[in-house]
């Protein structure tokens, strides 16, 4: 007799399992190397129940992504509810980024350690709109900075030497840097104090965005 169809709170909860395999994988054995078979094999189901969710590994690779910048953003959006203060939710925006990316290393690295497909690569093809909607989640993390930053510039009537998007990817560069450095255990072997670091990094946000 006909299999009975799953209720979508059960679909939603095997797509998650899913997306949990198959992020920890791409994470240990890169994209390309990334397989149905290999996440079957991971979850005890075969490829073909798995096409059954995602059509191929490319749409569930825009999944994780999606899944991952999603997740930043609301993890700002608690900052936004929590001060009005531009300055001081740059702040916050800094220390979220940084605690989404120890307490979500595998995301992170998916989403911006490996060299993986990016929208221009789908363009023309069926996930191309896929992929331009994982491509605008993205892009509103940065875009959500910048407003931030033009905030506090007009709040202070502030004179920066460069435009709200320089500064906001300059300090996302700082941001990721740090993140990776302490992925890799680099930081671990130069210094004992991570968080001075990290300190470090919010003064000076205070500094440049505080002048009078």
């Amino acid at each position: 007799m006909p299999r009975a169809t799953r209720e979508p709170e059960e679909i939603r909860s095997i797509k998650e399992e899913i997306l949990e395999a198959a992020t920890d994988l791409i994470c240990t054995e890169g994209f390309d190397a990334f397989s149905m078979r290999k996440l079957g094999d991971r979850l005890g189901m075969t490829a073909a129940n798995i096409y059954n969710y995602y059509a191929n590994k490319s749409e569930l690779y825009l999944d994780i992504q999606t899944r991952g910048f999603l997740l930043l953003n609301e993890s700002f959006a608690v900052v936004l509810e929590r001060t009005s203060d531009p300055v001081e939710r740059l702040v916050g925006f800094a220390w979220a980024y940084v605690d989404f990316g120890l307490k979500h290393k595998d995301y992170y690295d998916v989403m911006l350690g490996r060299n993986t497909p990016k929208y221009t690569d789908y363009v023309g093809t069926a996930l191309e709109p896929a992929a331009r909607h994982e491509k605008e989640t993205a892009v509103a993390v940065i875009d959500l900075v910048e407003r931030v930053i033009s905030d506090a510039i007009d709040q202070r009537d502030l004179r920066m030497p460069f435009s709200a998007r320089v500064y906001a990817i300059r300090l996302w560069s700082n941001l990721h840097g740090l993140v990776s450095l302490m992925h890799t255990r680099v930081l671990q072997e130069v210094t004992d104090d991570a968080q001075e670091i990290i300190d470090a990094i919010v003064d000076e946000i205070r500094q440049t965005l505080s002048r009078q």
